[in-house]
């Protein structure tokens, strides 16, 4: 799981196993689909943002400031939203790692689903004293290969971090910070109008659209030609 990392200091992790009657997955029991809606919960980039704030040095700092630190010292768990997403949500992942990465992990893990298989054999077998044998097999396996396309500009921030970033800083720590703990969510579009009834327990905003590329996620930029910006996924790796 999440909690298996490397380091050079002795850790203490704890984790807690368990039956759900129903779980959330990141796999998508019904398949992912071309024009599935991918939704965030509350604000991203808080936390990366924070940390730079917790490794500094001790210093009085103002509201903004310390709204980003305690977003990464005491991230709030969305279990009130990941309860009532049942039946709603495809698949779901929380935001640990970063974003693109996180995002990634549910498209790797949906990748050639659902896909069919079709064979067909046959041979010919003649001869009195002396056979011949031939025979041929053939099989074709296809899949859906799907990516995602999110947008910049729907990003959501916080007042915090719109107080203490600049743009570039705020677009990384959103896409690769991690630390998050946000929501990250694949829903149909027949089931966008249910999610959104869920605003009232905390804000939710549609990012993006599940794709049919076949290179991962793909950001779209501001510019006004809506050109397709190029930016390199860091996401957090636990092992190198």
């Amino acid at each position: 799981g999440g909690n298996i990392i490397q380091g050079k200091s002795c850790g203490l992790s704890v984790t807690v196993i368990g039956d759900g009657n129903q779980c959330l997955g990141r796999r998508g029991a019904k398949g992912i689909q071309v024009g599935d809606a991918i939704y965030v919960s509350g604000f991203l980039g808080d936390g990366a943002a924070g940390l730079n704030y917790a490794r500094s040095e001790p210093q009085e700092l103002n509201k903004h400031q310390a709204t980003l630190r305690a977003a990464y010292y005491c991230p709030a768990p969305r279990v009130l939203l990941g309860q009532q997403l049942h039946g709603i949500a495809k698949a779901v992942i929380d935001i640990s790692d970063g974003l693109l990465s996180d995002l990634q992990h549910i498209l790797d893990l949906n990748q050639d689903q659902p896909g069919t298989k079709t064979g067909n054999k046959t041979g010919n077998k003649t001869g009195n004293k002396t056979g011949n044998k031939t025979g041929n097999k053939t099989g074709n396996k296809t899949g859906n290969k799907i990516g995602a396309e999110i947008s910049l500009a729907k990003l959501p921030y916080s007042q915090a971090i719109l107080a203490e970033t600049s743009e570039g800083e705020r677009q990384d720590y959103a896409l690769n910070g991690g630390d998050d703990y946000e929501l990250l969510m694949i829903v149909a579009p027949s089931e966008q109008a249910k999610l959104e009834q869920l605003g009232c327990i905390c804000q939710l905003t549609h990012i993006g659209t599940i794709t049919s590329a076949t290179s991962g996620v793909q950001v779209v930029g501001i510019g006004a030609a809506g050109e397709k910006l190029s930016l390199r996924q860091k996401g957090y790796k636990h092992f190198g």
